[in-house]
């Protein structure tokens, strides 16, 4: 049960922290301009903000902190 919760928490944080993410990626300039960078493989149409993996770092480590700290 508690890997389902920890899940479910990691998923939530994940979930919630990827729009500021997108908004300050924006605001400080990490973003591709897919009409800039031509390469074959992109796929996306317009502004791509980087740092995607952040939220989903983010979400693992506050939803670690509890389990980890339960355990000390």
């Amino acid at each position: 049960m508690e890997y389902l919760l920890a899940f479910g928490m990691a998923a939530s944080f994940a979930y919630l922290l990827t729009p500021p993410t997108i908004f300050f990626a924006k605001k400080i300039g990490l973003i591709t301009d897919s009409k800039l960078r031509k390469h074959p493989a992109h796929t996306h149409i317009g502004l791509i903000p980087r740092g995607g993996g952040l939220p989903l770092f983010l979400g693992f480590i506050i939803t670690s902190l509890p389990f980890w700290w339960d355990s000390l």
